[in-house]
């Protein structure tokens, strides 16, 4: 081979090494969240970073936007609009908050490396005008610099109090600054408010397909438009709403995730919520031959359903839907489907029994309240501790102690949260 060329490739390597080697995701690498099933378009970065697909084996990297001109003038990375870039590069990101160092103190029970002191950092995080989505803080010592991701938002104007562990030789190198400019929030904010307009249109379009079943309208143009309106409004709702979800599992996903600590149990299955019942109300023949609008009312018991789901078929056809987030307890919803059909007398709908599935998201949502509401007292103990004046002789033990204790439910809540996005974005 040509050693100018051989050169060349060795540079172009270097050059891709030294961008990527330290693109990693907010919490875990691009590839590490593809192992844990998140989609390629899914994949997120953390402040400051972007996702690209390199060009030769179009796999996806999170750069960093100071280097993502650079890369495309090498030609490194795949279907970038540089336009469109440059316009959202110029767009200035507010500070969402700021982080400031409360107290600094040698751990008791913890050593580093080669014997060097482990320090707890206590911290308070302050939002501004909106809230601040999967803090990040990134705590530097002259030994170490490492991340840490809290388990709660910050709620706009109001202030959390964390601790963080680092190995410093000199505690006074320790510094502390929040990662979070506002991509994040945004990001996050952005998809939250497209799943809340849907619903409302989805809202809207129910209550005039009830109307026109309640008037019993011979329009039936107007009835397919109606329940052509609500089926598309139906999966986009669910295609954004599975996108942020796939969003925060990639959020809450740890360093030390595995896919042996996110294994989910098996599904037990169980009976379907008692009261739940699914009917069709109203079939409308459809302009197109064998294709009929079919109008049906899901109800609930006493229970909430989280993931209701229902089937209809026919003779020529079967489909499942997901019919939105959840049904509250003792309601009913309207909704409508399109089937194909030669007999219309063959057209049945049931309830698809998502117990299983439903009751883990209930359980792990009990377990969330009940581990915020330990973190909630832990962090208040913590806040109460460090404002009495003079300090207690024993001040270091116990917010040793209260360091620990927080560091461990950090760890959990994050732990059962990705949990319970991974469930959401599992077919």
């Amino acid at each position: 081979m040509n050693l100018k060329i051989l050169f060349l490739i060795v540079i172009v390597f270097t050059f891709a090494g030294l961008l990527f080697s330290t693109s990693y995701a907010d919490v875990v690498s691009p590839k590490k969240q593809l192992s844990f099933g998140i989609d390629l378009e899914d994949i997120s970065c953390k402040e400051g970073f972007m996702r690209v697909y390199l060009l030769e084996h179009e796999t996806p990297s999170c750069v960093k936007i100071s280097s993502v001109k650079k890369l495309v003038q090498r030609y490194m990375i795949s279907d970038f609009d540089l336009k469109q870039f440059e316009k959202k590069e110029k767009t200035t990101l507010q500070e969402v908050g700021s982080v400031k160092i409360e107290s600094t103190f040698q751990s008791l029970t913890k050593t580093g490396k080669s014997q060097i002191p482990v320090y707890d950092v206590i911290f308070n995080v302050c939002s501004i005008s909106q809230s601040i989505e999967s803090p990040v803080i990134e705590l530097k010592s002259n030994v170490e610099k490492k991340q840490i991701q809290l388990a709660n938002n910050v709620e706009a104007k109001s202030c959390q109090i964390s601790v963080g562990q680092i190995q410093a030789s000199n505690p006074e190198s320790i510094s502390i600054q929040l990662i979070n400019k506002g991509t994040v929030s945004q990001k996050i904010n952005d998809l939250t408010l497209t799943i809340n307009n849907l619903q409302l249109e989805l809202e809207t379009q129910r209550k005039n397909l009830s109307e026109l079943i309640k008037n019993k309208s011979e329009k039936s143009s107007e009835v397919s438009s109606t329940i052509e309106q609500i089926s598309k409004l139906r999966k986009q709702t669910n295609d954004v709403r599975d996108e942020l979800n796939s969003y925060l599992l990639s959020l809450n996903l740890t360093p030390t995730t595995t896919k042996d600590t996110l294994k989910i149990p098996p599904p037990i299955p169980r009976k379907a919520s008692e009261g739940m019942t699914v009917k069709i109300i109203s079939k409308y023949d459809n302009p197109i031959k064998n294709n009929y609008d079919i109008a049906f009312e899901a109800c609930t018991g006493k229970e909430i359903l989280r993931i209701p789901i229902i089937t209809i078929s026919s003779d020529l056809e079967s489909k499942t839907t997901q019919l939105g987030d959840k049904i509250s307890p003792n309601s009913c919803l309207v909704s409508g489907t399109k089937i194909s059909a030669s007999d219309p007398n063959t057209i049945q709908i049931r309830y698809e029994d998502s117990g299983a599935k439903a009751q883990q998201i209930d359980d792990l949502d009990k377990k969330l309240d009940e581990l915020n509401k330990q973190f909630s007292e832990v962090k208040r103990s913590l806040n109460d501790l460090i404002n009495i004046k003079p300090r207690p002789t024993d001040f270091a033990q116990k917010a040793d102690d209260i360091s620990q204790n927080i560091i461990k439910l950090r760890e959990d809540i994050l732990h059962i949260k990705s949990l319970k996005y991974k469930i959401l974005s599992t077919e």
